[in-house]
């Protein structure tokens, strides 16, 4: 594939927008959107393809027709019909002059394959005559919107764990297990744990879910972001909603504190309703925009994200009714019940239906595996699904244990039912794509915890209803095998490896990403056996701290890393390098990196394997021009006066 272009689906988008800038059009089309900056993503046509809902040989055909479209001269009169106006740059943005076809076929008018009178497709034509993107990449407005909504809901995220969340529950622990430590008397501990899990679940991981949501998710519909005075509004709702709920809980026992943690759960309500507006804006611009050829298109990761937006909301109701009681009874928890399921629906229901959702869409092509049973996610979203509404009817019957042991084994199964489908454990890779170091350790071990997490809520679940006495400790096990081990492993996994790609940055300090695992798995490891042992050996339960200050010394390592990769100005492209003459001497790899247009002359003389962006980046680097050309029984001399002559066509 590619014939003379040299495009294969293994080239980098990169080294595609690098040597052929008009072909950003298209990549803008199906969602990149300036993901991965000015340069674009080092990701490989083929993982753009996947992600995106395409065929690899389908995208590397569009991306040849455009370049050859480029290559032949229309005349004036040719070019008057363009689909595409030269004032605006971006291929997503606002309407052309045919309204109903730029509809249709997703913006840009790509899909008209009839011939027009210089022989040539009309789709070919309207290439052509489309403006050739700057050098300074992507004008898309609609993609740095979203991109800039990603960077505060992320950055914001990670403040109030290690602000908050993360010291709140250090010092809870450290309260009851160090006798230098003793909270003020304003708090109680259970009051203060609640606030905690608040200020964990809807502020350090809603955030980062939704900042990752306003970013992938007109990206994954090949549509702009919808409404995004609407997205900032939630952003304020939420963030105010979160700071003023998570700090007046505590306080809930006097009137006026507990009016305010309602006021602060009325904020967040609206905040959840702002984001939903979105989400359905942006889910009607896909639908108005579906390109012909994908209608028909499985979107089964969507089904996840509409669930877990239903929950979002559910679950900010929930959080308004327990601050309403703690305003009506005038104390400072919410009733246990309450609670429970509460955490139920915001862990399950929530944030885990949109981790299950992206991950469906992403995490398999991240570590090189095939969906071998797309189906099965349709059966796992259901029992999850049906374990949530079990969770919210047991509210009406607080007593009847059963419900919460049914909506427990319906979740288990459902989560058990997801990492066969996706498949997740025990699959080896088919291909192995460029990865952050440790990537899939990260993604392995979270989905592991994630099932002990949801294997104890089970038999948590079940042994009561049995009228078995359960300790609590056993209780905060599962929570935290949910909610340290699968979500924070999970987002600061993922995390490494989106970001630098959403942001168009390389990782710095990839040293760190070792200790931050380690902490991380070390942390889980330590408070699940500290909160089960602690049944049997009282004194384990004194390791908990450790626990908490390992989460936050792995968290804050993480954020440095996002400040860096959030912040400052996106790469720039390469300046065009001098075309200077190739000897038998020039390392085959320098030559690909300064010229990478010469890959085709290499393919040419037997030089297949250079196709693979990893021989370009390993062998190539060790061995001359004339080095492989000896190898491959080639005439050195002959082969460089090719190279050269093909440097300077």
């Amino acid at each position: 594939m590619g014939d003379w272009t040299g495009i294969t689906p293994e080239t980098t988008v990169r080294d595609v927008l690098r040597t052929h800038p008009e072909t950003r059009v298209i990549f803008d089309k199906y969602g990149m959107m300036g993901c991965g900056g000015a340069i674009g993503p080092p990701e490989s046509v083929s993982f753009f393809a996947e992600m995106h809902g395409l065929t690899p040989d389908d995208l590397v055909a569009e991306l040849t027709g455009m370049i050859d479209a480029r290559r032949i001269e229309l005349k004036p009169k040719e070019a008057r019909g363009r689909s595409v106006d030269v004032s605006d740059p971006c291929p997503c943005g606002p309407e052309h002059d045919e309204p109903e076809r730029h509809a249709k076929s997703g913006g840009c008018g790509l899909h008209d394959s009839t011939v027009s009178e210089n022989g040539i497709s009309t789709r070919a034509a309207k290439l052509l005559a489309a403006p050739v993107p700057r050098a300074e990449g992507s004008k898309c407005a609609h993609g740095r919107a979203s991109r800039d909504l990603a960077k505060i809901f992320v950055r914001t995220g990670l403040l109030i764990f290690l602000v908050y969340g993360g010291t709140a529950g250090l010092i809870a622990f450290l309260s009851i297990t160090s006798r230098g430590v003793s909270l003020p008397p304003l708090l109680t501990w259970p009051a203060l744990v609640q606030s905690h899990a608040h200020a964990q679940i809807f502020g350090f991981a809603a955030m980062f879910v939704l900042g990752v949501s306003y970013h992938v998710m007109p990206r994954f519909m090949g549509v702009p972001l919808q409404n995004v005075s609407a997205a900032y509004a939630s952003f304020y709702l939420l963030l105010a909603g979160v700071i003023v709920r998570t700090l007046y809980q505590p306080l809930a026992e006097n009137p006026a504190a507990a009016m305010t943690a309602v006021i602060g759960s009325g904020m967040e309500i609206a905040g959840v309703i702002a984001y939903l507006s979105v989400v359905l804006a942006t889910l009607r611009e896909f639908k108005r925009r579906l390109p012909e050829g994908r209608e028909g298109q499985p979107f089964a990761h969507m089904t996840y994200l509409g669930a877990g937006g239903v929950a979002f909301f559910i679950s900010a109701v929930l959080s308004f009714w327990g601050a309403a009681h703690m305003l009506v009874t005038q104390t400072n928890i919410q009733p246990p019940a309450l609670n429970d399921v509460w955490i139920n629906v915001s862990i399950v229901g929530f944030i885990g239906m949109f981790i299950l959702g992206v991950g469906w869409r992403t995490i398999p092509h991240f570590l090189g595996l095939e969906h071998t049973r797309p189906s099965a996610a349709k059966w796992a979203l259901a029992f999850l699904a049906a374990g949530v509404l079990e969770q919210i009817i047991s509210l009406g019957w607080p007593e009847e244990k059963m419900l919460t042991a049914g909506s427990a084994l319906l979740e288990c199964f459902g989560f058990v039912i997801f990492l066969l489908a996706a498949p997740l454990l025990g699959r080896y890779p088919v291909h192995r794509p460029a990865a952050p170091p440790l990537f899939s350790a990260f993604i392995r071990t979270a989905f592991f915890f994630g099932l002990a997490g949801f294997a104890g809520y089970a038999a948590v679940s079940v042994a009561a209803a049995s009228g078995a006495s359960v300790p609590r400790p056993f209780a905060d096990a599962y929570r935290h095998a949910w909610t340290l081990g699968w979500i924070t492993m999970l987002i600061v996994g993922v995390g490494y490896r989106v970001l630098p790609i959403f942001f168009g940055k390389e990782i710095a300090r990839p040293g760190l990403i070792p200790v931050i695992y380690a902490s991380l798995t070390a942390a889980v490891s330590i408070r699940i056996i500290a909160d089960v042992g602690s049944a049997r050996w009282p004194d384990l339960y004194a390791w908990s701290p450790l626990s908490g200050a390992l989460a936050l010394l792995a968290v804050f390592l993480f954020a440095i890393e996002v400040w860096r990769i959030t912040g400052g100005a996106d790469a720039e492209p390469e300046p065009d390098r001098a075309r200077e003459e190739i000897t038998e001497n020039s390392n085959v790899a320098a030559v690909l990196e300064s010229h990478p247009d010469l890959l085709p002359v290499f393919v040419r003389h037997g030089f297949g394997g250079l196709q693979n962006p990893v021989a370009r980046k390993t062998v190539a680097r060790f061995i001359t021009v004339g080095q492989a050309a000896k190898k491959h029984g080639l005439d050195a001399r002959q082969f460089v006066a090719d190279l050269n002559r093909s440097l300077t066509a």
